[in-house]
């Protein structure tokens, strides 16, 4: 493993536990997912002690916001993303997500190896990174203007990795490119 997709999932690790962390904090501060347009489904009554998942679609895009990571579908496939490792694993589809309330709950299938499926599952990375980019500039243009600095800042007081920086959207931005930069080395190999 290079030293570029070493920084790129050290990176994404990261702002994705980061941006998890926010998410949780938003939920507390007035549920700011459900005001972006994120369904919330409740745990089934035998799980009931279990946080609830967020799930946004519109078009042929679906997210799915977990305290363990995060899922992505379009048209061309669907991933997950562990929070802790930020390695994206191709999944066979989306709605299987509605029924992983666990993490050990979720089913991925074998690993392919294949350039085609590596740097695939590298550009459905990239796709997410861009809706997380989305939500960071509507959380800018709709809480106070310092809201997520001061959670970053609460974030690191409590010794928590950070990549401290206010403009969160750029960060998950230039995340998207590299994760792009990714797809095509292993697409092009």
């Amino acid at each position: 493993m290079n030293s570029k997709s070493l920084e790129l999932r050290r990176t994404g690790r990261i702002l994705l536990d980061q941006e998890l962390w926010c998410l949780g904090k938003d939920i507390e501060s007035g549920n700011s997912l459900i005001h972006f347009g994120c369904e919330r489904i409740s745990p089934p009554r035998n799980l009931k002690t279990l946080p609830s998942i967020y799930v946004w679609q519109q078009a042929d895009v679906t997210v799915l916001l977990r305290g363990f990571g995060v899922g992505f579908a379009n048209r061309l496939g669907s991933i997950f993303i562990n929070r802790y490792s930020f390695i994206p694993a191709l999944v066979s589809s989306p709605a299987m997500w509605r029924r992983v309330w666990r993490i050990e709950d979720l089913e991925l299938p074998p690993t392919s190896r294949s350039r085609a499926s590596i740097g695939l599952k590298w550009q459905l990375a990239a796709e997410s990174c861009r809706w997380m980019a989305i939500y960071e500039q509507w959380i800018a243009a709709t809480r106070r203007q310092h809201y997520r600095l001061q959670l970053l800042r609460e974030r690191e007081q409590a010794k928590l990795p950070s990549l401290g920086t206010a403009n969160v959207a750029k960060v998950w931005k230039q995340l998207a490119t590299a994760c792009d930069q990714h797809a095509l080395h292993w697409q092009a190999r």
